[in-house]
């Protein structure tokens, strides 16, 4: 650094050495006399590597007050070679900015100097004044060093952040603030050791406890302990546990953040909320506070807490903390108690579920012990060329497209279960709606059985013996006394080997007053628009390969209707129907009038003895007529 320059203005005010606090006389002029984030400035770390070589990139410091970032600034200053500046974001304006950035410049072109400029409270600029830095970053005409007390993902522009190289500081442990401690009641010239003071072990301990991980205040309360404590016979001053318990106003508390106290209150703090018992909860989030325990910490093991212990029992729980943690970094201590106690509370009122947690550990364990599934052809993706001569995506089923979203598709090649929720909170409703979509998958899984082997049954007809039978099941309903009244119908288009509905057809358009509806399908809604024909000019070849009207020919209203012949692939004699599965039917008849008969056409193969699998949704036909039979629906 230039002899010139300063780095700290108040070391130049005129005042004598010991006017100025404790914590600023004993500040670290070397990376020796450094304490603490051995994480980062231990031996061989990048960053003490940088700093001894003058070599720092551009740099954000972060991390909460009093744990050593100014006097990274202040020894980094002490080994660089190039012009050292400092600005302060609380009190320094964008002409100040600007002076700095162009002073930066200049010195670039006219010595090669580079300029190190450290920002203190960087995160009070505004993203217009942080953006202002970006383009001499980028040209090395400064390398920034900026320091925060909050998380510069959220305060800091993404720009910024991505062209820095971010250390996180943490709170000083309470061995290494007894190290400082001890240092400045040592050193008689920087520190206190012309007061001739002795510390008991205890009121060290609870000085560092007290300043919880903050060098600058436990160097205050030192200060403060010596100088307000009278000098006894022999001239020592002698700083007890009371006398460190004064200048903090507070009292001793049992808790050492590294060894047993800490885990067990930690654990204590968990098993409460678990258990349901917010007092005692709160109680050892209190004891933790007062013992100096980092708030985030805390806040991380409630977020833990709200997915083990609580999961979707109360999936607000997760949220509660989530939002928590990110109050806690924002605000700090001490207002951040206040946030750490409303989700102490939140979680250890919520009802509790761990089967979140025991879901994932079973899976976990089944792929440890090697039981691995291949993924099945049709879940694969498919979207890529040559994946359909691969057989990959082929035969997927999009669940929106299916009765109440569920395909009945297996998404494991082998049953296996995992979550089993509980009958607590919101998990009762998960557990029974679980159950209802295991029924469903079950009925269509029993649906799928019969259709694959009714439909290759089918298949199997010759095209001579279609032709007979549909010709002796369309005689019979032109004779049937529902079709000689029949004003308005709803005619099927027949797919291969379905009872062809050509003959009815005919039949229809010939009789005068009778108005005869085709459908059209409509994939992206699963439904079915009927429109007039007057004639068989008006069909046209279809999605599905079967015709549909013509898009001019006029749409009818389900409701419009009072004969509505039905396609399907099963039937039972008490009229519920196994179709092709896209529900299109079922969707068009459940908006069809009351009085309106509904009669499916069937060969009599297609009629199951027993009870068909049935789903809510399912819609039922009043009668059927086959190539033996007219049966007319039960119940």
């Amino acid at each position: 650094m230039a002899a010139n320059e300063t780095l700290f203005p108040e070391d130049k005010s005129g005042l004598d050495a010991s006017e100025l606090p404790l914590a600023v006389r004993m500040r670290p002029e070397s990376l020796d006399e450094f304490v603490g984030q051995e994480e980062i400035l231990g031996e061989g770390k990048l960053l003490r590597r940088a700093i001894l070589a003058d070599r720092v990139t551009s740099l954000i410091l972060f991390g909460p007050p009093g744990t050593g970032k100014t006097t990274l600034a202040f020894i980094i200053a002490q080994h660089t070679q190039g012009s050292f500046q400092r600005l302060n974001a609380v009190s320094s304006g964008v002409s100040e900015v600007r002076q700095v950035l162009g002073r930066a410049r200049e010195l670039r072109r006219s010595d090669h100097r580079k300029t190190i400029l450290f920002v203190d409270e960087i995160h009070r600029f505004n993203r217009a004044q942080q953006d202002s830095f970006m383009e001499d970053v980028e040209e090395g005409n400064v390398i920034l060093v900026g320091a925060t007390t909050h998380n510069p993902f959220f305060v800091l522009t993404p720009a910024l952040v991505s062209r820095s190289l971010v250390m996180e500081l943490k709170l000083l442990k309470e061995p290494e603030l007894i190290i400082l401690l001890k240092r400045a009641l040592n050193d008689p010239e920087r520190g206190l050791g012309r007061y001739r003071a002795e510390v008991s072990a205890e009121a060290m301990k609870h000085l560092a406890a007290s300043a919880r991980g903050d060098a600058r205040r436990a160097l205050t309360a030192l200060e403060v302990a010596v100088l307000t404590t009278p000098a006894d016979q022999r001239g020592a001053v002698k700083v007890s546990l009371k006398v460190a318990q004064d200048v903090t106003a507070r009292k001793a508390v049992r808790y050492d953040r590294d060894e047993d106290e800490h885990f067990d209150t930690a654990s204590a703090f968990i098993k409460s909320i678990r258990g349901s018992d917010p007092d005692a909860a709160l109680y050892y989030l209190a004891r933790m506070l007062e013992g100096g325990e980092d708030p985030r910490f805390i806040a991380r093991r409630l977020v833990i807490s709200a997915s083990e212990d609580i999961g979707n029992a109360d999936p607000e729980a997760l949220s509660v903390a989530v939002n928590g943690l990110r109050a806690v970094e924002y605000i700090g201590l001490p207002e951040a108690r206040i946030t750490l106690a409303q989700m102490v509370t939140y979680l250890a009122s919520a009802p509790k579920s761990n089967a979140s947690y025991l879901g994932v550990e079973a899976a976990a364990r089944d792929i440890r012990s090697g039981r691995l599934l291949p993924v099945p052809p049709y879940l694969q993706v498919g979207s890529y060329k040559g994946a359909d001569r691969l057989g990959r995506g082929k035969g997927y089923r999009y669940s929106h497209d299916a009765p109440e979203r569920i395909s009945g598709q297996a998404y494991l090649t082998e049953a296996r279960r995992y979550y089993q929720p509980t009958e607590e909170g919101r998990e009762k409703a998960i557990k029974e709606r679980m159950k209802h979509w295991q029924e469903i998958r079950e009925c269509l899984a029993r649906k799928d059985r019969l259709r694959s082997v009714l439909i290759e049954k089918r298949s199997g007809l010759a095209v001579e013996e279609v032709n007979r039978l549909s010709e002796r099941i369309g005689k019979c309903l032109l004779r049937h006394p529902d079709f000689q009244r029949a004003r308005n119908v709803a005619l099927y288009a027949s797919f291969r080997n379905e009872v062809d509905t050509r003959l009815i057809l005919k039949e229809l358009l010939l009789r005068p007053g009778v108005r005869v509806g085709f459908p059209r399908t409509e994939p992206g809604r699963r439904q079915l628009v009927f429109h007039q024909v007057n004639s068989p000019a008006q069909l046209v070849p279809g999605r599905f390969g079967i015709s549909e009207p013509r898009l001019k020919c006029p749409v009818l209203k389900a409701s419009d209707f009072d004969l509505v012949l039905v396609p399907g692939v099963a039937f039972d004699e008490a009229g519920n129907r196994i179709g092709f599965g896209g529900g299109y039917y079922d969707n068009f008849l459940r908006e069809t009038r009351p009085d309106a008969v509904k009669i499916a056409l069937a060969y009599d193969f297609q009629i199951i003895k027993g009870r068909l699998p049935v789903l809510a949704k399912d819609a039922k036909v009043d009668k059927i007529i086959t190539d033996e039979r007219v049966i007319s629906a039960q119940g």
